[in-house]
């Protein structure tokens, strides 16, 4: 183990921090716009080649004034895959299909799975319900294209990291609402779902990546001025009631140890069980807020992501 800000951390977790500590040397950008961009630029810092074989595309849903970005990733697969609708972290105001191109296309590989990416509209320029309507017109796409683009439809998850981690559970609760795409397994990765800053753990929390004043400035840029939307269950899912989350697709949760949103993931998890559905909680110890980013320098990071890709498998049918 590495000591690190007095931290235990996991073998290898020490040399990811310091990478992402050069980054911001390298690059001290100023502003929001120097924010989105830093972000993007994880992507080139954090690199694996693309699997052999695997097809990758750009392309967009068009509505009437607006276009939803969507990046494609098919793996080398003979019969047509499953599909899993990725929505990216950023804390709903930065990342993108470059920031997050890496964990996207080797969780395809892991998978088995055709993985549609969306970029959704960002915080504050767009607050609720912006990130939650694209992301809703993606999952109907995805659910449509299937036979023009060669996936199984039939065999539908949705998975994201941090702010994706609320879209994707948010997406379970639209289709239910809706009767929308039958959809047979959440992965919900360091995710947030609670919306309250007076919350204590935000504080105390031993996270370097993730800091107190950076959720101060990001929840009231995502909740906007509407009111009533901090009670909003789609908003802050920790506000559902049992009724609405019975019955959604089972629940796959991966968490870090010291990251200040791991209290929450536990109540939402618990919110989860007590509505029957099917729900799996990982915590990987000596890890913080982002570690998938960690996959190629931290075996406990890879061995943890590996286990969330054979969970989706096990539920989409390709295990």
């Amino acid at each position: 183990m590495y000591e690190y800000a007095g931290l235990d951390l996991a073998l290898g977790y020490a040399a990811h921090l310091d990478r992402m500590q050069q980054l911001a040397r390298d690059n001290p950008l100023q502003g929001l716009p120097g924010v989105r961009l830093r972000y993007d630029m994880l992507g080139e810092r954090y690199v694996y080649p693309r699997p052999a074989g695997m097809r990758v595309r750009n392309t967009f849903i068009v509505l009437k004034g607006r276009e939803i970005p969507l990046r494609v990733y098919w793996p080398a697969t003979e019969e047509p895959p499953p599909v899993i609708l990725y929505m990216h972290g950023g804390g709903f105001v930065a990342g993108s299909h470059d920031s997050h191109d890496m964990i996207v296309a080797q969780l395809a590989q892991a998978t088995g799975a055709a993985i549609v990416s969306v970029h959704y509209r960002r915080t504050p320029e767009n607050p609720f319900p912006a990130a939650h309507e694209d992301c809703w017109e993606a999952l109907n796409w995805t659910h449509a294209q299937g036979t023009t683009l060669g996936w199984d439809s039939s065999r539908m998850a949705v998975a994201g990291d941090s702010a994706g981690g609320l879209l994707s559970t948010a997406m379970c609760m639209l289709a239910k609402r809706k009767g929308g795409p039958r959809l047979r397994c959440q992965a919900l990765v360091y995710g947030v779902f609670d919306m309250n800053t007076e919350r204590p753990y935000y504080r105390t929390a031993k996270d370097t990546s993730l800091f107190y004043d950076s959720i101060c400035t990001l929840v009231p840029a995502y909740l906007g001025s509407q009111p009533g939307v901090a009670t909003d269950s789609l908003a802050v899912p920790l506000r559902a009631s049992i009724d609405e989350l019975r019955g959604l697709p089972p629940a796959y949760f991966l968490n870090a140890q010291y990251d200040p949103l791991l209290e929450e993931e536990g109540e939402y998890a618990a919110l989860l069980k007590q509505a029957d559905v099917l729900t799996t909680v990982e915590i990987v110890p000596g890890t913080m807020h982002g570690m998938l980013r960690a996959m190629d320098v931290c075996p406990r990071v890879r061995d943890a992501f590996d286990r969330l890709a054979l969970a989706l498998r096990q539920h989409l049918g390709t295990a």
